[in-house]
């Protein structure tokens, strides 16, 4: 359940990460992109190693955030890391990319006796992204490395239990995004509408997660925390 003043869930997740920031705390995102998040996980004070399998996502990254370790490397094959590399591995939307299944296995080899899994995911099930995700695959809008494979079912999140002894899961976003619809313009009334709009959606729908856990299988995201690997 998201705290309705972060506009960013990104900043909701990552205050789930239980290992202290520090130079010698190790983290790994995983799928990061351009950089952005592993940049803002640099920031927090981890020694961070991000990513990707876009060699031109990875050529801007190093570009832009030269003090992060980047290179690129496909999740779906071996990780390039030895045993219990890490203390802390992230991802952001990345699951529904990769054979994740196979992937979290390779996830549990590298991280630390003690380390800690986070990730940030799109569950399968909400309503609303299921419209979006039929739209965008029907007008090709996906850009390379972004075409969903699956997305994670509520039921399958019951795998994570089979890899790790502690298993944790925060559902959130019901139908706050249809605050998108929304103009995003420069002008100052259409944003504070929208951001307040937002805030009382995030508040109803935070409401309805806390007292009807029937209603998780159709949230749209979903922080998972998992540790104590079997």
């Amino acid at each position: 359940v998201i705290d309705p003043n972060y506009q960013n869930i990104f900043q909701s997740a990552i205050a789930f990460i239980d290992k202290q920031p520090g130079a010698n705390t190790t983290l790994l995102d995983a799928g990061c992109g351009r950089g952005g998040n592993t940049e803002k996980l640099r920031q927090l004070g981890f020694k961070t190693t991000g990513i990707d399998i876009s060699a031109e996502d990875i050529a801007i990254a190093k570009m832009k955030f030269p003090e992060n370790n980047f290179f690129q490397h496909d999740l779906n094959d071996r990780l390039p890391f030895e045993d219990g590399t890490f203390d802390v591995i992230f991802s952001n939307s990345v699951l529904q990319y990769i054979q994740w299944q196979k992937v979290i296995k390779e996830y549990k080899r590298v991280l630390k006796p003690d380390g800690q899994i986070l990730l940030l995911e799109n569950l399968r099930g909400n309503p609303l992204a299921i419209v979006y995700r039929f739209i965008m695959r029907l007008t090709k809008s996906y850009k390379q490395y972004y075409v969903p494979l699956k997305h994670v079912s509520y039921k399958e999140l019951d795998l994570f239990a089979e890899n790790f002894n502690k298993v944790d899961f925060k559902f959130c976003v019901l139908f706050s995004t249809a605050s998108n619809v929304i103009p995003d313009t420069n002008k100052f009334y259409m944003k504070a509408i929208r951001k307040r709009v937002k805030y009382i959606l995030v508040k109803m729908e935070n409401g309805l997660l806390k007292n009807f856990s029937g209603l998780y299988k159709y949230s749209s995201k979903v922080i998972i925390k998992v540790s104590q690997p079997k």
